[in-house]
């Protein structure tokens, strides 16, 4: 089963909430609970868009196998010398 961006939409969501909901019930001070949550949020808006990055780059990269890349032909033409100024 592939997990998609909104599978890990959700799952974030969710941890997000929980984190608010526990930091409230602790009485940690609301200045640095608001502090927390906003480095929270911009966390999962950067793993949400590393998560579009890598599904719109999966078809791409699945057209080529890790070993046809590793294990490449040589070049059809060797590498052409190139004369040192004497």
């Amino acid at each position: 089963m592939q997990v998609t961006s909104h599978d890990t939409s959700e799952r974030l969501s969710a941890r997000v909430e929980a984190l608010a909901a526990a930091l409230d019930a602790s009485g940690a001070d609301p200045e640095a609970v608001s502090r927390l949550l906003g480095g929270a949020a911009s966390a999962v808006l950067q793993a949400l868009t590393l998560d579009l990055l890598h599904e719109r780059a999966e078809p791409a990269a699945a057209k080529r196998s890790v070993v046809e890349v590793a294990v490449e032909p040589e070049r059809a033409e060797p590498p052409r010398e190139i004369p040192l100024a004497a």
